[in-house]
């Protein structure tokens, strides 16, 4: 079973066990919850994995603390999360707050719901003093219209700026609105087959009449010698290691101090000199 399986997280029906005629609609929240879980469906699901890549839900469950998550507005949208997993958790102890876009609904795109969850998570990291962390995979905003807020995201999410770490990473395309919290990040990883870019290759195609890979136009070849990007992964998983690893050189916040061993868990010889660690 995949890791963030929605099997595994199933909700059990109490209809004939709750008093005051509430079982029904504890039963249709249940119902719902698990839709949820289940993302964008087995088929999309079993694409994703066949690609050697981990949904949203295993990606927050990969670099979270087991049994740490604590999810935020799962039943919001008329779609699985409204297209982003949101909530808060722990990495190694420290709690963070969490958005992995979910490409298997609807490319992972913004609407209304998912666009009041990546506020309300960047808002809870800035009261709370703790790290915002975005797992990317989306096209950007929902057609449609509806799909913005005032105030916006990146308005909270620069307010994180010099307060609070700010990391993100690229598992996949990501275009839009979506992105543009890389440039705002501490630190940025993106997986070798991801790319970003404010607007996709049909949108080029569409407005200059030229074709473009997604590769050419926001793929480690570009984003990595720009500055975007800090670091390449082979896969989600390496990805994702990285962020645990950098985080645990920093405090929660500029108000904190950062992490620290006990010298009997150190690898460090010892003081050394100026010239022997520079060479």
């Amino acid at each position: 079973m995949a890791v963030g399986d929605p099997v595994s997280q199933s909700d059990n029906s109490h209809s004939s066990e709750v008093p005051g005629g509430w079982g029904p609609a504890l039963d249709d929240l249940a119902q719902r919850r698990v839709a949820a879980r289940a993302m964008g469906g087995e088929e999309r699901l079993a694409k994703k994995h066949a690609k050697g890549q981990l949904d949203a839900r295993g990606r927050i469950d990969y670099l979270l603390d087991p049994g740490s998550f604590r999810e935020l507005g799962t039943l919001v949208g008329d779609v699985p999360s409204d297209g982003i997993v949101a909530g808060a958790g722990r990495i190694d102890g420290r709690p963070v707050m969490i958005g992995a876009e979910d490409f298997t609904v609807l490319a992972g795109s913004i609407g209304p719901g998912s666009s009041s969850k990546r506020y309300r998570i960047a808002e809870l990291a800035l009261a709370e003093r703790i790290p915002l962390i975005m797992l990317l995979e989306g096209a950007g905003h929902r057609g449609g219209g509806g799909g913005g807020r005032a105030p916006t995201d990146l308005l909270i999410q620069a307010k994180c700026s010099g307060k609070v770490p700010v990391l993100s990473a690229v598992m996949g395309p990501s275009a839009g609105h979506g992105a543009l919290i890389v440039p705002m990040s501490d630190f940025s990883v993106m997986t070798q087959d991801a790319a970003v870019f404010t607007a996709g290759p049909p949108v080029v195609r569409e407005s200059l009449g030229e074709d473009v890979s997604k590769e050419d136009l926001g793929g480690p070849s570009v984003a990595v010698p720009s500055g975007l990007i800090h670091n390449v992964a082979p896969d989600d998983e390496t990805a994702l290691d990285m962020l645990r690893v950098y985080l645990s050189f920093f405090p929660s916040s500029a108000w904190g101090y950062a992490p620290h061993l006990p010298a009997e868990q150190c690898n460090d010889q010892g003081f050394r000199s100026t010239d022997e660690l520079l060479s």
